[in-house]
């Protein structure tokens, strides 16, 4: 209509006569088949693929969110503040990050690794995992090589990566992007993906083929084809784009997890490790490297001590006078009072330890050793530089436990007691379900757990005005829960001797809903 209204209707036999290529090329408008796109180009000498074609039986990515990296539920609320640049850290030859004990931050370039999957939304959870393919580790080693060549832009690795998921023809590719290919990929590979490229699909031939691809891959084949179809028309990284990642957000799935944004997992490395993408082509990456924490405890398995490499301690000794705390209703829990806590500062080699001490202050908690389930508190009392949080709950408006019960009058030692069994009975579900992993190691488990209600005790204990002038007891406070991190790090490895080292290029970022992009990450810091 648009080419009527311009040359008037004596030319519309004329018109009808052009190839509507040459028609765009002296800037007419011309009308373009909607879904998908240049279908009317014909195959570069390659076949029209069958169904049976279309359907990879061997995608190029087998990363899944079933082969995540393990989740670590008990930091879900943990918020680290002060994170130092992860590129201050040295890198070997191939990019690996040399770690130490610390926190990092890192806002890399990443990738969409499917076609016509639902890019992250603010909400996303997403899981790290090895980056798992069959091509020989072939998007993987491009990342890896993309971060030696900082001059090729991203858009340019992005179409490329979605010319090979798609499986387009190299050759078929404009002139710049086959020489990023040549950048980034080797000859023989080059020449592997053009053997396993498809050829497009005729307008006339798409319903009678895409009627019998399994419904389960109908999405991702169609949009493929469509990604073929752009490519070979040398469509703009816009177009692409539209069509690799949709807007908005998938239909709940059978499949889809529920994964809270910035869940921390444990890396086999040997740290905690979490990804947050602000978009496909953008993620955060967060690392915390646990220092070594030493935890010590009596025959009881009571806590008496914890300490770091530079002689900074916390000791605890037990009033074995007072009868010991019975919780009614819940044999698994016991409760012991204080009779001193001692916070010692080492702050040089030669001054002498600075010490602070409480006496007769304070109680904690802690797993009977028989105990068959185990009870979590929530977050310790809050501290003031926030190192780290325990997922936080509300305390519950009412109890079930009867007012006869309130031990306060007859067991002034164990000064609200309830008030904080109350919150161990929130954090039940989330420690019930990271023992799900663990019921052959429930003993370190029931460990961390204790750890939980000491942090809880000490935080209590020095909350007091009087003990605020210590401003470094917060920091020692602190420390019981870098001591967590530490036994949590060391039951991750089961025995293994981590090496600490982080490539990013070698890890995907999964979602927990089906449907949503698998990204790639690199070792390139992201470029506004």
């Amino acid at each position: 209509m648009k080419a009527l209204l311009t040359f008037g209707l004596f030319a519309l036999p004329a018109l009808a006569l052009i190839p509507a290529g040459a028609i765009a090329q002296f800037g007419l408008p011309v009308e373009v088949p909607k879904a998908p796109e240049a279908t009317q180009i014909k195959p570069r000498g390659l076949p029209v693929p069958t169904a049976t074609d279309l359907v990879n039986p061997s995608p190029p990515i087998t990363t899944s969110l079933a082969k995540a990296y393990p989740e670590v539920i008990l930091f879900d609320d943990w918020q680290p503040q002060d994170m130092q640049p992860l590129t201050d850290l040295p890198q070997d030859a191939e990019g690996s990050f040399q770690l130490k004990p610390g926190l990092y931050t890192l806002e890399v370039e990443s990738y969409s690794l499917q076609v016509g999957f639902y890019g992250p939304s603010q909400r996303s959870g997403y899981l790290p995992a090895s980056l798992v393919e069959n091509n020989q580790a072939l998007i993987g080693r491009m990342l890896q090589q993309a971060a030696k060549l900082p001059d090729i832009p991203q858009a340019q690795i992005q179409t490329l990566i979605w010319a090979i998921l798609s499986r387009a023809e190299m050759k078929g590719l404009s002139k710049e992007l086959q020489a990023t290919a040549k950048q980034l990929l080797t000859s023989k590979e080059i020449k592997t993906l053009n053997q396993q490229a498809l050829g497009l699909i005729p307008a006339d031939q798409q319903e009678a083929i895409f009627t019998n691809v399994p419904a389960a891959a109908l999405t991702t084949v169609k949009a493929e084809a469509s990604m073929r179809a752009a490519l070979a028309q040398k469509k703009s990284y816009g177009d692409l784009a539209k069509i690799a990642v949709q807007s908005g957000n998938p239909k709940v799935d059978a499949k889809d997890r529920t994964v809270p944004q910035g869940r921390w997992s444990y890396h086999p490395n040997g740290f905690f490790i979490r990804y947050l993408p602000a978009d496909y082509n953008r993620t955060e990456i967060q690392i915390a490297v646990p220092e070594k924490y030493q935890v010590q405890r009596d025959t009881m398995g009571r806590i008496v001590a914890i300490a770091d490499t530079a002689g900074n301690r916390i000791e605890t000794d037990y009033d074995d006078t007072a009868t010991p705390l019975a919780i009614p209703d819940d044999p698994n829990l016991v409760g012991y009072a204080f009779s001193e806590i001692r916070f010692i500062r080492t702050t040089s080699k030669t001054a002498p330890p600075e010490k602070v001490t409480l006496a007769n202050i304070g109680w904690t908690l802690m797993q009977k050793a028989s105990s068959q389930s185990l009870s979590l508190p929530t977050q310790p009392t809050q501290m003031a530089s926030q190192p780290f949080l325990i997922a936080q709950t509300s305390p519950k408006e009412s109890t079930d436990l009867e007012d006869t019960t309130d031990l306060k009058k007859t067991t002034p030692s164990f000064e609200g007691w309830k008030k904080r069994y109350q919150q161990t009975e929130d954090y039940q579900d989330v420690i019930a379900e990271y023992l799900k992993r663990w019921q052959t190691a429930k003993p370190k488990v029931q460990q961390l757990a204790d750890l939980f209600h000491y942090a809880d005790a000490i935080a209590a204990a020095t909350d007091d005005k009087e003990w605020k002038q210590y401003k470094w007891l917060k920091e020692h406070q602190a420390a019981i829960l870098k001591a967590l991190q530490s036994e949590t790090a060391l039951l991750e490895a089961r025995g293994q001797s981590p090496t600490l080292t982080f490539n990013p290029a070698q890890t995907t970022a999964v979602a927990a809903q089906k449907e949503r992009q698998m990204l790639g990450l690199s070792n390139r810091p992201y470029k506004p």
